[in-house]
């Protein structure tokens, strides 16, 4: 199998932008045979019943598919910094790019025969020159409001001349610096077919960390995926209280709550993180009760997201200061 190399597993529509369009062929030699596409991850009138909070989104004639890949590529061509863990969470990786000079570096470790880096932020190709393309389609569409945050999700399948096949479901959030979700891809070569779960969040990040007074408030989503493929959703809080435990001392706490696995209606256990620090650049970690990773994204520290590893689910979040 060719290696293959992707954007901080971003949302795969940005593969659509990379090879030229709304679906279809990605070149004159495609194969004859027809893709089907792997079908949408999330039943959309499902999900909105289940998230009781939810809404359906509010213009339709911002919210269709061209409006919707447009916007993830503008945040993506801004981006800077791309947090996610490699396939089926096993590690999680920060890469940084350099806009100007449009490279970047940091890598993820080979998992199997797929190898993940973001070599040129410029072209945002999930596919380099090391896999042959011949054929690709994709969908795109909007599931829902919730909490203020856009909920979208994407589904695509790519072949390459060799017949190695992939196919993406890819669910998250969008605001209005930073992206934020978890993807599903299965590898099909040679008759057996391989399954993987990431998450990823990128934006332009602030490079610092976030200063003010009192307590300050983040709150957005999180979303999240486990071994059995059930798609999770919830609330997400982020808080740093600047005046205690040291004045100055950036330490905040993460919570996700209300978190309803969207199948079936099915409530899970809130999940906590306390007195996570804030590195000098304004991204943080912590690996107690599970692994969080995230950074502060727009100017005046305006959003905030990252991935996490928890209780069997492998998930993102992201969030704007209240």
């Amino acid at each position: 199998m060719n290696k293959i190399r992707m954007i901080a597993i971003a949302l795969p529509m940005t593969l659509l932008m990379a090879c030229g369009g709304g679906g279809g062929t990605a070149s004159s030699t495609a194969m004859p045979a027809t893709l089907d596409l792997p079908g949408y991850a999330v039943d959309a009138s499902t999900a909105r019943t289940q998230i009781t909070e939810s809404t359906e989104p509010t213009d339709a004639n911002t919210m269709n598919e061209t409006a919707i890949v447009g916007e993830i590529q503008r945040i993506a061509t801004a981006a800077d910094t791309f947090e996610f863990s490699d396939f089926n969470g096993t590690a999680s990786v920060t890469i940084t790019c350099d806009n100007a000079n449009k490279s970047c570096t940091g890598t993820v470790p080979d998992v199997g025969e797929l190898t993940f880096s973001l070599a040129d932020i410029g072209d945002l190709s999930l596919v380099d020159g090391d896999m042959n393309l011949v054929d690709f389609d994709s969908e795109t569409e909007a599931v829902m409001v919730d909490n203020g945050v856009t909920m979208i999700q994407s589904q695509s399948v790519a072949r390459d001349s060799d017949g190695t096949q992939l196919t993406f479901q890819t669910y998250g959030g969008w605001l209005a610096d930073s992206v934020f979700g978890v993807e599903l891809l299965d590898v099909t070569e040679n008759n057996t077919t391989t399954s993987r779960i990431a998450s990823f969040s990128f934006g332009k990040a602030t490079g610092s960390p976030p200063t003010g007074r009192n307590l300050v408030q983040w709150s957005g989503l999180m979303v999240g995926v486990n071994t059995d493929e059930h798609i999770f959703q919830g609330d997400a809080t982020i808080t740093i209280d600047f005046d205690a435990p040291v004045p100055g001392a950036r330490i905040g706490d993460i919570t996700f709550e209300n978190i309803v696995n969207i199948d079936n209606g099915n409530s899970v256990d809130n999940m906590v993180w306390v007195g996570i620090g804030v590195e000098t650049d304004g991204t943080f970690s912590s690996t107690t009760s599970g692994d969080i990773d995230g950074a502060f994204y727009g100017t005046d520290h305006a959003e905030v997201g990252g991935t996490f590893n928890r209780d069997g689910v492998i998930g993102a979040f992201g969030g704007t200061r209240e």
